[in-house]
């Protein structure tokens, strides 16, 4: 069944990416083909994607109408607009022979695709102001929830001091602009902080928020340093502060749960207001409290039942120590004079396990790479997080189990003074082997915390905007992006732009919402519209340049020249979206092992269980 519903999913995901993506590119060729037809240009061909034919027809009035090979967009074939020949193919129609036409006919045929992108905006926002958008609750605000003390600069990777902690920031304070620029989201705050581009006098990236505390703006802006850090999994470095919103934090418990928090008359569902009269703002912060806390008594003041009918009571919570963790398995082992160490879990005999791992019958499973070795190791690719290993000196592993005697012990069968050969799947099913000297296994005791043994759960609200809202949103962050690709200072350049293979990705992970399937097409479509009236050859606003100038001319330009100009865009142009795909794979590859990470850490928690007292 599980497999099924992945299939049905994936099918889901494409069938999605399909339709919105191919029908934002169909609404933009399709403002083309209606002005053209309207101001009576001879229409040569319609075409969804570039390249050779793969299936079409030829209508009544003499269009090819057609869906070619390569996804990357689309066009109208309009031979009197410009010779574009190099992107579209020959024509049959010699240009020369045509009917010229006005300067009216170009800068309207030419604008009417942006403009079909942007009624088709109006729509979606529309849509979502009717049937609103799921937003975590928190997000409306840029109240500081809480401050990383440390940055991750990649998913499970070596981590930095958050400029944050070191800046003089408190949680519960408001960010009421980022280099000046008023911010009144979250999101805005984020997006604020990657894109900026500002440098100190060392050439340091350089951000100053406004800062609004106990109701009063501070009187100077608070600098930070931002780092450069992977904060999605794709291997996309952005500026990072590691500031974490606020949100109302609300208790979930395991049914006949004996932990602290049951016991002290916690219930599902109840809101943690504060701890020791200090107040909670986020989740993480009230992990902080529990920590600072350790084995003490909390006074914990709750707000359970319905807003506006919700009563305050006081409990006292003592936090118990308990084991978080698995054990773990160390590997310890010396390359070209280098101690290396490897970590690795047991997977668990559970079955909400990876299908990946319960499909898999010859060999069992046992034990999981959690954190491996760094790139430049001959043994980078065998010992990667997230790589399954199975047998080690030719004995298979065929238990799964958090007693790692079996694994120690094939280990010192392995001749003294030889290497001990490790046999290791990835996921994808890829054998590897590798032989190590001096290598030793040791169990690493779990990862002990005191905890209250509480889960939360992340609000979710259906939030209604006007429809210009949402249009002002995504084109100030199109803007935004656009000015940070060309800031001196700025650290975000071409290899951040997504393509069509990033934009399906994107909506194969959205699948399961359609309101967000509407805002990102909604955010498509505004991003195509801008995009093409840049005044570039080949795009858009490149033929609209054309006409401008033979308008103030007098006469037509130059077409060998119109022609060599053209050549090269459509060289830079295939090239950049080359590029551009590239970048889409190895952003493809970084979540696939960010996600491996992710999974081999998740595997090493343990479901926290609490006795009974007296038990």
């Amino acid at each position: 069944m599980d497999s099924l519903f992945e299939i049905l999913r994936s099918a889901w995901g494409v069938a999605l990416a399909v339709l919105f993506f191919g029908g934002t590119i169909f609404v933009h060729e399709l403002g083309h083909f209606l002005a053209a037809k309207r101001r009576g240009l001879k229409v040569e061909r319609f075409s969804i994607g570039f390249g050779p034919r793969i299936w079409g027809w030829t209508g009544k009035d003499g269009v090819d109408y057609r869906i070619s090979l390569f996804p990357l967009g689309g066009y109208v074939a309009l031979p009197q607009m410009a010779d574009m020949s190099a992107v579209e193919g020959e024509t049959d129609d010699d240009a020369e022979r045509l009917p010229k036409i006005g300067y009216a006919d170009k800068m309207i045929v030419a604008v009417m695709g942006a403009a079909f992108n942007i009624l088709f905006a109006i729509l979606l926002a529309c849509v979502l102001s009717i049937f609103g958008r799921p937003e975590l609750v928190g997000n409306d605000s840029t109240v500081i929830g809480f401050i990383e003390s440390e940055i991750a600069v990649t998913p499970g990777g070596p981590k930095v001091k958050a400029p944050a902690a070191q800046a003089d920031l408190r949680l519960g304070d408001k960010v009421v602009a980022v280099d000046g620029v008023p911010v009144s989201t979250f999101n805005e705050f984020s997006h604020a902080v990657a894109l900026g581009s500002r440098r100190d006098e060392q050439g340091r990236p350089l951000a100053e928020f406004t800062v609004e505390r106990d109701g009063k703006l501070l009187p100077a802006p608070v600098a930070l340093t931002p780092v450069m850090a992977d904060r999605t999994g794709g291997g996309d470095l952005l500026r990072s502060v590691g500031i974490r919103n606020s949100e109302p934090v609300y208790a979930e418990l395991p049914e006949n749960s004996q932990s602290p928090a049951a016991r002290a008359g916690l219930k599902a569902g109840d809101r943690i207001v504060s701890v020791n009269g200090v107040n909670i703002l986020s989740f993480d912060h009230f992990r902080e409290a529990i920590a600072a806390a350790g084995e003490s008594p909390m006074s914990v003041l709750v707000e359970r039942g319905e807003a506006g009918e919700a009563q305050r009571l006081t409990l006292t919570i003592t936090p118990e120590v308990v084991p978080v963790t698995h054990p773990l398995l160390c590997l310890e082992f010396s390359e070209n004079g280098l101690a290396r160490r490897v970590e690795l879990v047991p997977v668990p005999e559970d079955p909400a396990s990876p299908k990946e791992l319960r499909s898999r019958k010859s060999p069992r499973v046992n034990l999981m790479v959690k954190e491996g070795v760094p790139a430049d190791s001959a043994h980078a690719a065998a010992l990667a997080s997230g790589n399954i290993l199975y047998a080690v000196g030719g004995a298979t592993l065929v238990r799964r189990t958090t007693d790692f005697a079996e694994v120690i012990a094939s280990a010192k069968k392995t001749p003294e003074g030889a290497p001990v050969t490790l046999y290791l799947r990835d996921m994808e099913g890829r054998a590897f082997n590798a032989d190590l000297r001096g290598a030793g296994f040791s169990e690493i005791a779990p990862k002990m915390k005191p905890a209250v043994g509480i889960g939360t759960r992340r609000e979710v609200s259906n939030v209604r905007r006007a429809p210009w809202v949402y249009l002002a949103d995504t084109v100030s962050t199109t803007l935004a992006t656009l000015k940070s690709l060309v800031a001196p200072g700025s650290d975000v350049n071409l290899k951040h732009l997504t393509g069509v293979v990033g934009i399906a990705r994107i909506y194969y992970d959205i699948a399961d919402s359609l309101r967000n399937v509407v805002w990102f097409t909604l955010l498509i479509n505004v991003n195509l519209a801008i995009m093409n009236l840049l005044p570039l050859p080949v795009l858009d606003g490149g033929h609209m340049v054309y006409a401008t100038l033979e308008k103030l001319r007098g006469r037509p330009l130059n077409q060998r020249v119109v022609e060599v100009v053209q050549t090269v865009f459509v060289v830079v142009l295939f090239g950049l979206m080359a590029f551009v795909l590239w970048q889409d794979i190895r952003r493809l590859r970084g979540g696939q092992e960010a996600e491996r990470k992710a999974l081999a850490e998740l595997y090493s928690e343990r479901a926290i269980e609490f006795p009974a007292k007296g038990k």
